[in-house]
């Protein structure tokens, strides 16, 4: 979803500012980079939530038939079950988007340092695809865990 990785990316900038000035620190660190990512991944989570959840109800078998799209399904949830109920699935949705962003922000701050300074464009984008590849990698190995249980503890209806 577009509109959740704009969130995330722009969540963490800022958090990361935020932070700086909160710690008084220059210079994002290891520590900022987690703590930056994490709160990204719970700012994306409240952006993504009712998207999801529409998305949910309109690919379940059960609710074929009960939704004539986007809208619709939005319009009854609000109708049927009040406002609040379109952060249904929230709290799954946090540990998986907090976890996640964690160990990626937090994981290409760290490659990234490790890595041989690049002078040119394409050695900064090579530093880039390196650096993000691995915090994904590790972003998924952490919320592994979350996406599997999610379907246990998010409600569909």
């Amino acid at each position: 979803m577009q509109v959740g990785r704009a969130t995330k990316f722009a969540a963490n900038d800022e958090w990361g500012k935020i932070y700086r000035k909160m710690f008084g620190s220059t210079e994002q660190t290891q520590a900022l980079s987690v703590l930056t990512g994490a709160t990204a991944g719970a700012t994306e989570s409240f952006v993504v939530v009712p998207f999801e959840l529409v998305k949910i109800r309109l690919q379940d078998k059960a609710s074929a038939g009960k939704y004539n799209g986007m809208l619709d399904v939005v319009r009854k949830i609000v109708i049927n079950e009040g406002w609040l109920a379109l952060y249904n699935g929230l709290e799954s949705t946090m540990w998986r988007h907090v976890t996640w962003n964690a160990g990626y922000f937090g994981c290409i701050h760290q490659v990234k340092s490790l890595l041989p300074k690049q002078e040119t464009k394409q050695g900064r984008m090579f530093n880039d695809l390196v650096a993000g590849s691995i915090g994904g990698t590790v972003g998924t190995l952490l919320n592994t865990p979350y996406v599997n249980l999610a379907p246990l503890i998010t409600p569909l209806s």
